[in-house]
């Protein structure tokens, strides 16, 4: 018998050991996100619990049922949220702020609703809208029915995404909807016939054939459409906008896919599509930490290293407040342009019931670059406590029961059992607001509050979010940003497979190459887009092809990076006269040297650089005349 538990002993500790050494050999992500931290493996992973930024819970019964006595919501959006005219934001930021911060919302965090479980609100007396109700309907959302069971075990919720930055709205966050979403073949997603579009949720993959009893599930209404697109996350089809950022990475990681089969002939389809995955997914890393995040003001510290003592769980507070940011920066209306910056035909889109849900808006009739061009060059709103009447008055959320979003943003929070504005700041080591104007530097919407709220300590975490003053150098106040910075500083140092983390795939050159992409690049490289801005977040209505500043020897290197070697070179000269170029690599080794006969003005100049066996990596190009001289550096991939 001891014989036998002593080898039980030695079997179980192999199968630990094997594991640990599987686990650290892994070099793709799981698609539900577990396995990520090799000390807690389900860290992170879907159908996990949201955490909670305070110690405490506003619950009324301390167990699960929403506090009413907060002011009505409906009420708290007549009187505060009311917007009469456009209010632009002042830094000229675009809406591309407010799209992609929903599409990388949507990659992190979903909570569903319970359609057996609602409530019912009171419209207030002389509501301009809701003229011939008395009442609204809320359906609260569904919560892990392990808790909710007494004062120790309040409700919970469970996010069923992945809880890592991860392009899990892109490929899925389970394996069954990975596995619908791919072809099988050279690693590429599934498209509608043609390939430029996301699939439709029928057999083919077109509109007109039979719907496919297998297809993934996707948020719609019935009676607008028994046929959607299929995407990663299933609220893809929520509005144009969606479709058309979920359209462009599809296109490319299938853009990335033919790349790699042209590179590496021997790679099979699971190679390329894992490949592909982690290019995109580093792409949307990229995006949001050094782009989209620094729009807003938020700067997070250069990254160091992985920390897996770091907790990514996603906060309620962020979840239900920090990240609902897109109601007060959406205008009236949605631009749909062509290249050149005009309107299209079939005119801009209305904010409203067609505006969401409705898959005959999107991208399978115009395409998608109208809806991406009008996000680049229109302005967003102000970050504040207004709303477009639109998003106030209509039926819009999925379960058709609320026709105010700005009235169901505050009852969620409440129904999350968020605590009030204050209580968090005191939580987090911030301190809490005695005063109104204090609180949000306008007298008009301190006193509406007051009106409102009577304490200050009942103000909904949300509602506080917008009307807090502003800090320095940002569109946003102070509370707003600790929650963002600290939830994004998570997801980014507590990722095993951040891309800078992981370099196991990741050579240097990998990663000095995802740390030059913007989102711009992705757009033109997936598009028949060819004039848009530098930065997509900082908005621009007219966009022409910029010109070399007048200085001897200036010069451009294009492409750059370089995918086979060959490079051309832009070079302004303000005299005739020959000029010498010389390619050098990091050790500053003369690897190709030419001459070549400058006139006056603008010069160009073709460098076949792959017939003198110039591999990937970095090059510095010298360009010198008799009296000046210049150094562009390059990458070739």
């Amino acid at each position: 018998m001891q014989w036998y538990r002593n080898m039980m002993k030695l079997c179980m500790a192999l199968f630990i050991v094997s594991q640990a050494v599987w686990l650290s050999a892994q070099e793709n992500r799981t698609f539900d996100g577990s396995r990520n931290n090799l000390s807690a493996l389900q860290m992170g992973s879907s159908y996990t619990q949201y955490g909670r930024l305070t110690n405490e819970i506003n619950y009324a019964d301390g167990i699960g049922q929403v506090n009413n006595e907060l002011p009505n919501v409906r009420d708290i959006s007549n009187t505060l949220f009311n917007q009469t005219t456009e209010l632009y934001d002042q830094s000229n930021l675009s809406d591309f702020v407010w799209a992609f911060g929903q599409f990388v919302c949507h990659d992190v965090d979903y909570l569903h609703y319970n359609p057996e479980e609602f409530m019912m609100v009171s419209v207030p007396a002389g509501d301009d809208f809701f003229v011939d109700e008395t009442e609204m309907q809320f359906f609260r959302n569904k919560y892990d029915e392990s808790t909710g069971t007494d004062i120790d075990n309040p409700r919970e919720f469970l996010n069923h995404v992945s809880t890592w930055l991860d392009g899990s709205g892109v490929y899925g966050s389970d394996e069954e909807r990975a596995a619908w979403l791919r072809t099988f073949e050279n690693g590429k997603l599934k498209t509608a016939p043609g390939g430029n579009f996301l699939p439709w949720n029928t057999v083919g993959g077109d509109y007109n054939s039979q719907i496919d009893a297998e297809a993934p599930e996707m948020k719609h209404i019935d009676d607008i459409s028994t046929k959607y697109y299929v995407a990663g996350d299933e609220r893809s089809n929520k509005n144009p906008l969606l479709i058309s950022l979920h359209t462009l990475f599809v296109r490319e990681h299938n853009r990335l896919c033919d790349e790699f089969a042209l590179r590496y002939p021997n790679w099979d389809d699971e190679r390329i599509y894992q490949r592909a995955r982690k290019m995109v997914g580093a792409y949307i890393q990229k995006i949001t930490f050094d782009d989209w995040l620094p729009s807003l003001g938020i700067l997070l510290e250069e990254y160091s290293s992985y920390d897996p003592d770091m907790d990514v769980t996603i906060s309620n507070e962020f979840s239900a407040a920090g990240i609902v940011f897109e109601n007060t920066l959406m205008g009236q209306d949605i631009l749909r342009l062509d290249n050149t910056g005009d309107v299209i035909s079939s005119g801009n889109l209305a904010v409203g019931e067609e505006f969401y849900y409705d898959p005959k808006n999107s991208s399978a009739t115009i395409g998608i670059e109208p809806y991406i061009k009008g996000l680049a060059t229109q302005v967003q709103q102000s970050f504040d406590t207004k709303a477009s009447t639109n998003l106030r008055n209509f039926d819009f959320s999925e379960t058709q029961s609320s026709k105010d979003l700005i009235a169901q943003v505050i009852f969620n929070g409440r129904d999350r059992g968020l605590m009030g504005y204050n209580s968090v700041r005191r939580n987090i080591g911030l301190p809490g607001f005695t005063n109104y104007n204090t609180l949000t530097g306008d007298a008009e919407v301190a006193e509406t509050l007051e009106t409102l709220y009577g304490s200050i300590e009942n103000i909904d975490l949300w509602v506080g979010l917008l009307a807090e003053k502003k800090t320095s150098n940002a569109t946003m106040g102070e509370l707003i940003i600790n929650i963002l910075e600290k939830q994004f500083r998570r997801l980014r140092d507590g990722d095993r497979f951040y891309y800078e983390n992981d370099t196991d795939v990741f050579n240097a050159f990998d990663i000095y190459q995802i740390k030059q992409t913007t989102l711009r690049d992705i757009i033109l490289r997936n598009t028949s887009i060819t004039l848009i801005q530098q930065n997509v977040f900082l908005a621009e209505s007219t966009v022409q092809p910029p010109d070399l500043t007048k200085i001897h020897l200036n010069t451009k290197v294009y492409p750059n990076p370089s995918l086979d070697g060959n490079i051309k070179t832009l070079i302004y000269s303000d005299y005739e006269g020959e000029v010498e170029l010389v390619v050098v690599d990091l050790f500053g080794r003369e690897l190709y040297s030419e001459t070549s006969e400058l006139r006056s003005g603008n010069n160009y100049v073709n460098l076949y650089l792959q017939n003198y066996g110039i591999q990937r990596g970095y090059y510095s190009l010298l360009i010198k005349s008799k009296q000046y001289s210049n150094v562009v550096p390059f990458v070739v991939e």
